[in-house]
């Protein structure tokens, strides 16, 4: 995964060698609708690496 430059289109690639571009623009919270895309909340370890410096926290299936 991998944000644009300005932040509103998450590019997510499968193991199918199948790139899909994600509009976040409309998002209210990007990095919940990150974690809706993953269908899982990242870990520690992928936080630090994808959202480095961004405030973050925990987000339960029930609260999307």
């Amino acid at each position: 995964m991998a944000f644009s430059p300005d932040g509103t289109i998450l590019a997510s690639g499968g193991f199918d060698a199948t790139l899909r571009p994600w509009r976040l623009s409309r998002v209210a919270d990007p990095l919940a609708d990150v974690c809706t895309i993953a269908h899982r909340p990242f870990s520690p370890e992928e936080r630090r690496h994808h959202v480095a410096g961004e405030d973050h926290r925990a987000i339960r299936p029930s609260a999307l």
